[in-house]
């Protein structure tokens, strides 16, 4: 799945900023099929080099989608992201993303 012109950097500080805001995980064809709200990552984490994090992002309880790679869309463009279902409940749907990347160095 390569980049495109639309995609956003999922860097910590991009999903820092937008905590709280709506989201929409996108189907095959890019229409619309589940309406998400992102949650606020993890505190980033530095260990040999590589920094990671996580953020959830809330759905209805239904459909609960499979572990998967998706493509979704924020408010200033779009980006794939493996989400994998953590909990669940009669209302809604967490699921989480995790990303590694190279640390930045001072």
């Amino acid at each position: 799945m390569p980049p495109t012109d639309d995609d956003v950097d999922l860097d910590h500080a991009y999903l820092s900023a937008r905590a709280g805001t709506p989201a929409t995980l996108l189907g095959p064809e890019g229409e619309p099929v589940l309406a998400l709200t992102l949650g606020e990552p993890s505190q980033e984490r530095v260990a040999g080099g590589w920094a990671s994090w996580s953020v959830d992002l809330v759905g209805p309880a239904d459909p609960r989608l499979d572990q998967s790679t998706y493509r979704v869309r924020f408010d200033d463009g779009e980006a794939w992201l493996f989400l994998v279902p953590v909990a669940g409940d009669d209302a809604t749907t967490t699921y989480q993303s995790t990303f590694t990347r190279e640390a930045e160095t001072p």
